[in-house]
């Protein structure tokens, strides 16, 4: 690999736009995992966890699930701004969650879905959108009850 190419590749990671790296999802993911682990409390640093249901003919995941205060909280990262969060909220329904957080380029927000639950009743649903960039202040962000 010579100099320039050194410097392009650079230039990609510090400047360039999403859709030019190959591998921004694992780069994402990785970058959630390294920020979780540097910001929690050097008292009680998350303890980092990994979903994939283990369902025939199914490829769901989420990348992580740690404990905030005293509760389960599933994180799905996505290197872009899209993406319908089908794993997320399948993991969600399947523990019967009803916070969980999504990391990735879009800016702060909240989406709340209505679900039905394995009983068939509806049950509310809260997702907070966390900017990759903003990962480190999960601690502060409260749980919706």
């Amino acid at each position: 690999m010579s100099y320039d190419d050194d410097k392009e590749l650079t230039r990609l990671i510090l400047a360039g736009e999403a859709p030019d790296l190959v591998n921004k999802g694992i780069v994402s993911e990785l970058t959630v995992g390294l920020e979780l682990m540097k910001s929690s409390n050097p008292q009680g640093k998350y303890d980092l966890f990994y979903w994939e249901n283990l369902e025939r003919n199914t490829t769901s995941e989420v990348e992580y699930v740690i404990a905030k205060n005293a509760r389960c909280l599933p994180i799905e990262v996505k290197a872009g701004t899209s993406g319908k969060m089908k794993s997320l909220r399948l993991f969600m329904n399947k523990k019967g969650l009803t916070a969980g957080i999504r990391s990735s380029l879009e800016n702060f927000g909240l989406l709340e879905v209505t679900d039905s639950g394995d009983t068939g009743q509806a049950i509310r649903r809260a997702i907070g959108i966390l900017p990759l960039y903003a990962v480190w202040r999960l601690s502060d962000l409260p749980l919706p009850d």
